[in-house]
């Protein structure tokens, strides 16, 4: 019985090691750079609840004490890799962030949160999902038109109408586009 329990025992911290293996450090990032004065700063790594675990951050313009699990960086290149190595119960394991400098936003999607509208209806960024690259920046989003028509004139006829999303940064221009339906709720006028 006792060697059951020792194999158990060693199979669960042999699961844990093996899924700390994976990209523990964090995933790879991206920042807008600060166009006056280079000083965009990202936090890199994972708060780990372990107390056993030691770290070392290596890499270009580290600002915060690289012996904690995340660190703070300020990236001056258009990519910048930074090495983690942590100490612990199972061993010593590296992996790698990398984080890219972009100097433009991007958007990469737009999903409309709602699956319909009424004619007549304000758009209001709220109803979409924006993601950008680098991320948290869609509220710059501007959409166009602002108001929503169907102009079938008919009760219960659904329009399909394309919104378009821009936005403007730096002397870029991203767009992209998402078409929502159009419910015309007014009754049907019979001439």
């Amino acid at each position: 019985m006792k060697t059951i329990k020792s194999l158990i025992t060693l199979a669960f911290v042999l699961l844990l090691c093996l899924t700390a293996k994976a990209q523990w450090a964090g995933e790879d990032k991206e920042v807008l750079r600060d166009p006056y004065n280079n000083s965009q700063v990202v936090s890199i790594g994972v708060q780990d609840g372990s107390s056993d675990a030691c770290y070392e951050w290596t890499g270009p313009h580290i600002t915060s004490d690289p012996h904690k699990p995340v660190v703070v960086v300020n990236p001056q290149d258009e990519e910048e890799t930074y090495t983690c190595t942590r100490i612990s119960s199972c061993g010593v394991e590296e992996d790698q962030v990398k984080v890219k400098v972009l100097d433009t936003i991007s958007i990469v999607s737009v999903t409309p949160l709602k699956n319909c509208y009424n004619d007549g209806d304000d758009v209001h960024l709220s109803d979409f999902e924006i993601v950008t690259s680098p991320a948290g920046w869609g509220f710059m989003v501007e959409v166009s038109p602002t108001h929503l028509n169907n102009n079938w004139g008919l009760g219960d006829v659904d329009e399909t109408m394309e919104l378009t999303f821009t936005l403007d940064y730096n002397g870029h221009q991203s767009v992209k586009h998402a078409t929502v339906n159009v419910f015309n709720d007014k009754p049907l006028r019979i001439l």
